[in-house]
């Protein structure tokens, strides 16, 4: 047998066995999910708001995120349902369910290639000049597989990154300021 069918043939059982060990891993994994984190931004409420709402900048801002679009914006502008498409082929849809203008909303995830649905809820916290930004995550994972992976990277993660995205944007801002 030729040493690259070998080679081949070993790289195969072994992608396969990861897939099965992901998904096994899955299988005992609870699909709900639900936590809050918050953190103090260096910036007044109304900053905070804009910031958050202004979801294409906000998703153009997740290295993944390859092209956002606005499917349908409210009255008052702010987008009701967006699309991001990401760098493994997939898609996340939102839906901007409910907002309490410059205090709090929430998003949906709508659909997903990655079958994965959830809402992720935002509230801002006056505090002097700055701002409690609390963000909450509600989701559910259909997929074994997705399961078993988000295990290994941390269910947490994808808030994570949300609330580091938001430090990093305020850090820049208050030290272009100075």
């Amino acid at each position: 047998m030729p040493r690259s069918l070998k080679f081949s043939l070993f790289l195969s059982f072994v992608l396969v066995a990861m897939v099965l060990f992901f998904y096994l891993t899955g299988l005992f994994q609870s699909e709900l999910f639900e936590q809050s984190i918050s953190e103090v931004m260096p910036a007044p409420r109304e900053e905070v708001w804009n910031y958050l709402v202004d979801v294409e900048t906000r998703s153009k801002s997740k290295q993944e995120v390859t092209q956002v679009l606005i499917l349908e914006k409210n009255d008052l502008g702010l987008p009701l349902v967006w699309r991001e498409e990401t760098d493994l082929g997939g898609y996340r849809q939102y839906r901007l369910l409910e907002w309490e203008n410059g205090k709090r909303f929430v998003q949906t995830l709508e659909s997903s290639s990655f079958r994965i649905h959830g809402s992720w809820t935002y509230t801002i916290e006056a505090t002097g000049n700055y701002s409690k930004l609390i963000i909450t995550e509600s989701s559910r994972i259909e997929s074994p597989l997705v399961r078993g992976a988000t295990f290994f990277v941390g269910r947490a993660n994808s808030l994570q990154k949300e609330m580091e995205l938001a430090r990093n944007h305020f850090a820049e801002r208050s030290q272009s300021l100075r």
